[in-house]
């Protein structure tokens, strides 16, 4: 015999798309009994059912295993990866505290941090609907509910000391004003008094158990945020079980944050990692403006260099081409003198190109011109030659016999 359950007809029994065969023949047998009679009531029965699971299964149900919180943890860094809302997130608190003064002004830090908040949960918690409820007295910053309807109190805080003992107090009262037994405190850049990383924790107020995560220095690592609510969703899964044992929920307490230990050393090694790679990136950017700036200065000088080379370069060729047309003009002197006084003259003529003296020729006269005006004057003898200057009366006589010792007297003379 077969039976045919429609999803229309009894919804609850089915998970996800396929039919719970368990949960279906519980709801068989207390029919049964119902019809056909038994000494205890369907209340007692599922009662008794419920009491049969074991405290095993629902921690293992509840705990955050190291394997699993690692899995949680890659998923998540993979996805803010992709969005990059962690840099962002915190690239947008940056920029709004220099150019705003945020950090000066609590009200404005606020505002601020329920913003990012709310585009985290708008980002990561789609399912979830998030009520912002700043400006309603004792209500938390905000309530977050689930798609199992569990209410969530949000606090946020954006010190930048360590959050006071005085605020966790506010907080729990808020939560049990509001009749929330669920409550998330996160404090975006600083620690809270007594709580570690994320650690979790229960209050007993007026009778009322509450369910707490606390979350440190969220900016660090925004993703503990939804391991925090994750821990709050299994806690709500087993709240009636858990409530009726005590040791069951001190014990499951221990477990969490156990586990949530190894989480925070994760975190924690993070977050020095990241600092080494700003202080890397910092070093690395100092170097390299040190290094640019030193390439600066060679350029400047290379380029002087190079101003210098062309200015001495154009002189030289100048200079050369003044000697060449000098030379030029003394060869072609040096070939119509007769053969006793060429000696002297071609031992001169080295001496006088080198001072860039043009020599002009005219019965047995060498005018010697410089910058078009004439300075000296070669007298051209039989076996002698004579330098003179009209102006000074100066003379200096060149023969073959002492013309080395006169050529010298000669460099001295034309410095």
């Amino acid at each position: 015999m077969s039976i045919k359950i429609k999803k229309s007809d009894f919804p609850k029994l089915y998970f996800n798309k396929s039919l719970n065969n368990e949960h279906a023949l519980k709801c068989l047998q207390i029919g049964y009994n119902l019809l056909y009679g038994n000494q205890e009531t369907p209340e007692e029965i599922l009662q008794q059912q419920m009491l049969h699971k074991t405290k095993t299964d629902i921690l293992s149900t509840v705990s955050l295993n190291s394997s699993l919180t690692n899995s949680r943890l890659q998923n998540i860094e993979s996805k803010f990866d992709s969005l990059n809302i962690d840099s962002k997130l915190n690239n947008m608190n940056d920029i709004m505290q220099k150019l705003f003064g945020i950090s000066n002004n609590s009200y404005k830090r606020g505002d601020i941090s329920e913003e990012i908040i709310y585009q985290l949960f708008s980002t990561k918690f789609k399912n979830y609907s998030y009520e912002k409820k700043g400006h309603i007295p004792h209500s938390g910053d905000g309530e977050l509910t689930s798609p199992n309807n569990m209410k969530l109190l949000v606090e946020l805080k954006n010190y930048s000391h360590p959050v006071p003992k005085k605020e966790v107090e506010k907080f729990l009262y808020d939560m049990n004003y509001t009749g929330n037994q669920f409550g998330i405190f996160i404090s975006l850049q600083s620690n809270i008094i007594s709580k570690k990383g994320i650690q979790f924790d229960t209050y007993m107020k007026e009778g009322k158990k509450l369910f707490c995560v606390f979350i440190c220095n969220a900016f660090e690592e925004l993703s503990r945020i939804e391991s925090g609510i994750l821990i709050l969703e299994n806690i709500q899964k087993f709240n009636d079980i858990i409530q009726q044992d005590k040791k069951l929920l001190d014990t499951i307490t221990d477990r969490v944050n156990e586990n949530l230990l190894g989480l925070n050393d994760i975190v924690n090694k993070l977050g020095k990692m990241k600092q080494q790679y700003q202080d890397m990136e910092k070093n690395i950017k100092s170097e390299l403006d040190g290094f640019y700036l030193n390439i600066r200065d060679y350029e400047l000088e290379v380029k002087t260099k190079i101003d210098q080379i062309m200015k001495n370069t154009l002189s030289d060729l100048k200079n050369i081409e003044g000697e060449t047309t000098c030379k030029t003009e003394w060869d072609k002197i040096i070939e119509q003198l007769p053969k006793k006084i060429k000696k002297i003259i071609i031992k001169l003529s080295d001496i006088l190109v080198s001072k860039q003296l043009l020599p002009i020729y005219d019965k047995k006269i060498i005018t010697l011109v410089q910058n078009n005006k004439p300075v000296y004057y070669l007298k051209l003898q039989k076996e002698k030659v004579i330098l003179y200057n009209k102006e000074s009366n100066f003379t200096l006589e060149f023969k073959s016999k002492n013309l080395d010792n006169s050529c010298v007297l000669l460099k001295t003379i034309l410095v």
